[in-house]
């Protein structure tokens, strides 16, 4: 068995046992997709506008909140009794830990986002079409993104005092450019069915670019 297929196992027996991770980003997903919908849909019905048009900020809004919970709790899990020095100590490439934890966030958020999914298409009365696929392509990829720069961030932040708040900002603000463009193609794609190259691009070079830099400095970052 490879060192990532046996980091990952390991992560996914972790949380088959503790059922914490994926729950917890599922609820907060799943209650923000709520306050938002509920507050955005009434803000359109109050100015005369399409309730449809705010859709695309609920869903990004409930999966980066949720993300961000669970990249917390994957820290948190890796910080009890020293196992993430464990794994720093084990005869595997810093290459290799990182993809496996890439893997095993990216599972994490992946279950969580197709809870989010669900809901998204109850209160917004979507059609299981083309629309739908696009937005589901859209979700992987912007969640595999967020994993990537995620698991570099929770280890940066792992070594401040203030980790809790820390991970947060960093991976906002990081991710920002990210999410505006996964926006912007998850609004063209309800309003016209096409998400729009440009937006598409973006997101997946964002991908690419978060992947291969936090790949290249993993490394350093662990070492300090």
């Amino acid at each position: 068995m490879s060192p990532i297929a046996a980091l990952v196992l390991k992560d996914l027996a972790i949380e088959l046992r503790r059922k914490e991770t994926v729950v917890s980003m599922a609820m907060f997903g799943l209650l923000a997709m709520v306050i938002f919908a509920f507050a955005l849909q009434s803000a359109s019905l109050a100015t005369g506008g399409d309730p449809l048009n705010n859709a695309a900020a609920e869903l990004w809004v409930a999966l980066t909140f949720a993300g961000v919970l669970g990249l917390n709790r994957s820290l948190a899990i890796d910080l009890d009794n020293d196992a993430l020095q464990g794994l720093l100590l084990a005869p595997v490439g810093r290459g290799a830990l990182y993809v496996g934890k890439v893997l095993s966030n990216f599972l994490f958020m992946l279950l969580a986002a197709a809870v989010v999914l669900a809901l998204f298409v109850v209160f917004n009365n979507l059609l299981l079409d083309a629309r739908l696929l696009w937005v589901a392509v859209l979700t992987v990829l912007g969640t595999f993104g967020f994993a990537g720069v995620g698991t570099i961030l929770a280890m940066i932040a792992a070594n401040t005092r203030m980790r809790e708040v820390m991970l947060p900002i960093l991976q906002i603000v990081l991710t920002m450019p990210m999410i505006i463009a996964a926006v912007g193609a998850t609004a063209r794609v309800l309003d016209d069915g096409d998400p729009g190259t440009l937006y598409v691009e973006l997101v997946a070079a964002f991908d690419i670019i978060f992947l291969v830099v936090s790949y290249l400095v993993f490394e350093y970052v662990v070492e300090e």
